[in-house]
């Protein structure tokens, strides 16, 4: 390559780098000049909004999307109706007592501290609602009292961040902090409440169960003195029954029989043993009672026939009751009752004895 080309091709080389450096100072001149109109447009932006927006339009349009999740009427209404409740409580506090754990004394209880009363149980429910409510109200305050600057805090923040300025976001994040340490003592004081309630519900649940269960074993229990109330019910009318009866047969032995004896006992008694009429008096009163005997015998023998025909009738009845009820047993199961039995001596029939059958009689 001669001189002259040398020469040539070092001019064209300066140019061309002058060239590349002239288009990066006119590309960062644009780019600085595109980034500053950026920010004025932004800058304008924010005026305009503020302009635009009022702070009650803020607040209205914010009401109107939390307002489906600000329901706070719906959870506030059972609070007055909950009190009427406990009222009631203490009221029937004052009626009869009785013991929760009548049928089960060695049940361990997790809430409940007088499971023999269950009157001492509503008050303890009264107390316990008592206290959750007062708790509920003394933390619903500290909250209101603690949430009274948010707003203005929120309001330092906005203003803060619309100032582009990058040494406010120090301000704007203790602002944040503080409204964060707000929240945080909010939401442990609605915790306690949350707690407090809690509690209650569970001795309530756990009073439920228990009354529940209580209320079964009563029931059994009421159910097995009502069917002795029956049963001696019946024993009374048998007895009536019985006694009536013995009047009867009384009245009539006295009338057929026993009247015309104590006529000749008063003649007998008037006599002398040495009268011939006194020999005459004692064969017609023997007579008498031979016959007054006679009589009553066989009105007892009439009387027990009717009685075992009654009770034939009776056991008839159960049995066939009992059919129509309960299946009937196999040929299996009769055998072996059978044979039970025969093979026990104390369940075997026993002949009545001439004694046992004197003194039936």
């Amino acid at each position: 390559m001669s001189c002259g080309n040398k020469e040539s091709f070092k001019l064209n080389a300066v140019d061309f780098v002058k060239l590349i450096l002239s288009y990066i100072t006119t590309t960062e001149h644009k780019t600085t000049k595109k980034i500053m109109a950026d920010s004025n447009s932004i800058a304008n932006l924010n005026k305009g909004m503020k302009k635009t927006y009022r702070a009650q339009d803020v607040r209205e349009e914010t009401e109107l999307k939390m307002r489906s999740y600000a329901n706070w009427g719906e959870f506030l209404v059972p609070g007055p109706l909950s009190i009427a409740i406990l009222g009631e409580l203490v009221f029937i506090s004052a009626n009869t007592d009785f013991a929760i754990n009548r049928f089960t004394p060695d049940k361990k209880y997790t809430y409940i501290k007088h499971p023999e009363s269950f009157r001492a149980c509503l008050m303890q429910v009264c107390n316990d609602g008592w206290k959750a409510f007062n708790t509920a109200h003394t933390n619903m305050d500290k909250i209101r009292l603690l949430s009274l600057g948010i707003p203005n805090d929120v309001k330092n923040v906005v203003q803060t961040l619309m100032q582009e300025d990058q040494k406010c976001g120090v301000t704007a994040s203790c602002s944040a902090g503080k409204m964060k340490g707000v929240s945080s003592k909010c939401f442990d004081l609605a915790k306690h409440v949350e707690g407090d309630f809690q509690k209650l519900i569970d001795l309530i649940s756990e009073l439920l169960e228990n009354c529940t269960s209580a209320k079964s074993a009563h029931q059994e229990a009421l159910k097995e003195a009502k069917q002795a109330i029956e049963f001696t019910e019946l024993k009374r009318q048998s007895a009536e029954r019985a006694k009536k009866m013995a009047e009867e047969y009384h009245t009539m032995v006295s009338s057929q029989y026993l009247m015309d004896g104590i006529s000749n006992l008063g003649t007998l008694m008037s006599l002398e043993p040495d009268n011939p009429e006194f020999k005459r008096a004692r064969l017609e009163l023997q007579g008498s009672c031979e016959e007054a005997q006679k009589g009553i015998l066989e009105l007892v023998e009439k009387n027990r026939d009717d009685f075992d025909e009654r009770i034939e009738k009776r056991i008839d009845t159960i049995n066939q009751n009992l059919k129509a009820v309960l299946p009937a047993p196999s040929r299996e199961e009769q055998k072996a009752i059978e044979d039970t039995v025969r093979k026990d001596p104390n369940l075997q029939l026993k002949e009545i004895s001439k004694e046992d059958e004197d003194e039936f009689v």
